[in-house]
């Protein structure tokens, strides 16, 4: 059951993806049937493992989902885009056009000859190499923001609840909600660094301490 629902998950904020923004009766009907899938799925996980466990799960599930699919989704273009030399124009010629007793307006564009060159074996390799930094870059920010990410907000969790004057299934309870909200907020300040690499180290450094603290 706890798979099914996870699954479910999965399958709604899929179908979220594909039919957000669009117009149209359908889409506005899928975006309804993938919320309330959620609702359910929620619901089952609640029922299977408990309140805490299940909401916690879910909310992991859907982040995890989400950021698949912005990865997955993710355009990357190269600004020193050349034009190609099939572009189509208008077939109507151009002409000069007057305007009562101006002058003659010539509205001719002015196009160049290098706007029309196909690329060269340099601007191959170069797309080449942009293409092999771009998935370079795609897998170092899913390990980073996925399971460094991840390992370090759970033992911090862990080491949080730890710490509080409470008996045992009030900090499982607490570390089920802290848990997911540590991790979509630390998840969110590395998307938002233009080098969220450099911060690999100290949540390396994060899950050592934490791990240190609480198992030896």
């Amino acid at each position: 059951m706890v798979i099914i629902s996870l699954l479910l998950i999965m399958l709604s904020i899929t179908l979220l993806r594909l039919a957000w923004r669009k117009k149209g009766l359908a889409f506005k009907v899928t975006k309804g049937c993938a919320w309330a899938l959620v609702i359910v799925a929620l619901a089952l996980l609640s029922t299977t493992v408990g309140a805490e466990f299940g909401i916690a799960f879910g909310l992991m599930t859907f982040s995890i989902t989400g950021f698949a699919l912005v990865l997955i989704n993710g355009d990357y273009q190269n600004s020193n885009k050349t034009a190609s030399p099939h572009t189509s124009f208008q077939s109507t010629p151009f002409q000069n056009i007057s305007i009562g007793n101006r002058p003659p307006i010539n509205n001719t564009p002015d196009f160049k000859i290098s706007d029309f060159k196909t690329p060269d074996l340099e601007t191959s390799s170069h797309n080449s190499t942009l293409s092999y930094r771009v998935l370079q870059h795609r897998a170092a920010l899913f390990i980073v923001t996925g399971p460094l990410a991840l390992l370090a907000t759970c033992l911090m969790a862990l080491l949080m609840v730890n710490m509080m004057p409470a008996q045992l299934d009030t900090q499982m309870a607490s570390a089920a909600f802290l848990f997911p909200c540590l991790y979509a907020l630390t998840g969110y300040y590395l998307c938002a660094q233009q080098r969220p690499f450099k911060h690999a180290l100290f949540l390396v450094a994060c899950s050592g301490i934490a791990g240190a603290y609480l198992y030896l």
